[in-house]
């Protein structure tokens, strides 16, 4: 079972990691471009996109609204056992 919080944080991380992910591949791409140009301007470039990443703001997630315990959900009531089905007759694949 996944709640809404659960579900939030993890959307928020997945995020997080797409944001980064993004900012990594301008920095690969701009460190090719020093590798292949070694001029001033790649060099800023690639400066420029790490100092980009290293300041870019961490995506805010949603705190929990409350603790979550799985004994405070109530249980169903306890059924006696269905023999209303015969398994005894069900066809195997194998």
């Amino acid at each position: 079972m996944l709640t809404d919080d659960d579900f939030q944080e993890l959307y928020g991380l997945a995020r997080e990691v797409d944001r980064l992910r993004d900012g990594i591949e301008v920095i690969i791409a701009a460190a090719f471009c020093v590798k292949q140009n070694r001029d001033d301007a790649s060099i800023t470039v690639l400066a420029k996109a790490a100092i980009a990443l290293g300041r870019s703001p961490v995506l805010p997630t949603r705190l929990a609204s409350k603790e979550f315990n799985i004994r405070d959900i109530p249980a169903d009531e306890v059924t006696e056992a269905d023999d209303a089905f015969d398994f005894e007759n069900v066809k195997r694949p194998l």
